[in-house]
């Protein structure tokens, strides 16, 4: 397995709401292209993968040059008004039960579930554009 640990049920749920989320604000360009390139940038961004750069992301996605052309381009222009999309949460959870935690020699039920963290996530992005949420703390029980 590539990932470092599997979401079974909540990633999808997850994907499908950062998919609606990119309609939602991409949907009034004009152009399908625009659309596809919003929607790919976005998944370049949130998807599991070491360098956020454009070139690097695509190439991770299995894109063509001639795509990465086509969403630097789509960058450059902005056809949108960066109010409505520039916002950022910090998420922060105590231990989540991955590999990366493993070295803490907690049990698996004593950490936070990924599964919680997706569904944080999922809340988030099914906020409306005009809601802004700079914080989550998970903290488990205990600590």
């Amino acid at each position: 397995m590539g990932a470092a640990f599997a979401v079974r049920g909540p990633a999808v749920e997850v994907r499908e709401r950062v998919v609606e989320f990119v309609e939602g604000v991409a949907g009034p360009l004009p152009l399908r292209r625009q659309r596809e390139n919003a929607l790919l940038y976005v998944r370049g961004l949130v998807e599991q993968g070491g360098r956020k750069s454009l070139q690097p992301t695509l190439l991770r996605l299995e894109e063509t040059p001639a795509r990465y052309e086509s969403v630097q381009q789509f960058l450059a222009d902005s056809p949108w008004q960066p109010q409505l999309l520039v916002r950022a949460c910090a998420i922060c959870p105590g231990f989540v039960d991955t590999p990366m935690a493993a070295w803490t020699g907690m049990a698996s039920q004593e950490m936070i579930q990924p599964e919680v963290c997706a569904g944080v996530v999922g809340m988030l992005l099914s906020l409306s554009p005009r809601a802004r949420v700079p914080q989550v703390v998970i903290e488990r029980l205990g600590s």
